[in-house]
């Protein structure tokens, strides 16, 4: 049986977009216009939490790189141990 049952459907699509995200790039927004490196994700939740509270308490330029390189990160790292590739 193949490995690619282990994750739903809906869950690998979700993944997939994250996946092929470039980091450089979400790095950057990050660094610089952290709401937009959650759209440029997908995470539109976060980019308003991110908004909301003023790029969380003014410490968002450090966390926001650092959370959008591991949400990159780990959708690759599920996608590669279910065995799917996501390029």
């Amino acid at each position: 049986m193949s490995r690619q049952t282990d994750i739903p459907d809906v869950e690998q699509y979700e993944l997939k977009k994250v996946a092929e995200k470039s980091v450089i790039i979400s790095l950057t927004l990050g660094l610089f216009i952290s709401p937009l490196a959650y759209v440029y994700l997908g995470k539109w939740k976060y980019a308003v939490i991110n908004f909301f509270t003023l790029n969380y308490l003014f410490i968002g330029f450090l966390a926001v790189p650092v959370h959008t390189y591991m949400q990159i990160s780990d959708a690759r790292g599920q996608l590669n141990q279910a065995g799917i590739n996501w390029n």
